[in-house]
This record gives C-alpha cells, structure tokens and sequence, in this order.
C-alpha cells in the first residue's frame, strides 16, 4: 500500500508501526490543508496492516484542539487492532497541552522516536518522558 502524499505529515512504515512525523507547527491557523488530508491519512491506517502509531512531534512547538482530535480519532483505531500508540519528541509547551487535557495518562509519553519504537514492541505501558 503506498503511503499518502500529505504537507502535514510525513509518514513512515515500520513493520506494524506506522509512524507519524508532524512536518511543522498545528496550530488551528496553519491547518488550512487538515480538512483535506486528515480523511485520506484516517483511511490510509485504517486500511493499512499497522497496529501500533507513534507520532513524532519532534519538528514542532505547539499543535491544536483539531490536532488532539486527529490523535485520539487514531487512539481508538489502534485500540481496536490491540496496538499502542506512542507520542514523543514533544516540546515542553506540547507536554503541558497534554497534561493539561490528561492525555498524558491515556497516551505513553517518550522522549526519542528510538525510545517511542522500543515502547511500542514493550509489553508494558510507561512514560519516560
């Protein structure tokens, strides 16, 4: 299956991993192409073999409420598969977005794309952020 073509992720396959790298900030302003490419990115793990999805803020400072929205919309489809989904590379101003909406306690929280892999394969949940 190919990957999609999106200006606001780039996106990477690794096994049963999809990983999901923001390429810049997503913010409510700057998400004027969401509209378009979040249902193409939805139908390209939901059709896809990848149980697990680790998102990599690591390019980005801030993202918004539409933002939170895309992520627990990919929560529960890896929920359904038996995944885990992993987030990491935040920012300090991202981590408190998360804890602020209790995120942080549903969502494994790591700091490196290495460390986030390695969760994802763990049988155990942890936050090391």
């Amino acid at each position: 299956m190919t990957l999609p073509a999106s200006s606001l992720f780039d996106l990477e396959l690794d096994g049963e991993t999809l990983i999901a790298t923001p390429r810049r900030d997503l913010g409510e302003f700057s998400m004027s192409r969401f509209d378009e490419e979040a249902p193409a990115l939805l139908r390209y793990w939901h059709e896809s073999a990848a149980r697990n999805v680790v998102v990599d803020f690591h390019r980005t400072d801030y993202f918004g409420s539409t933002t939170l929205g895309l992520l627990v919309k990919v929560y529960k489809f890896v929920k359904k598969r038996g995944g885990k989904m992993v987030i990491c590379g935040t920012s300090n101003h991202e981590r408190e977005v998360f804890a602020a909406t209790r995120l942080d306690d549903l969502w494994t929280i790591a700091a490196t794309r290495e460390e986030a892999l390695a969760l994802v394969l763990s049988p155990h949940r942890q936050s090391i952020a």
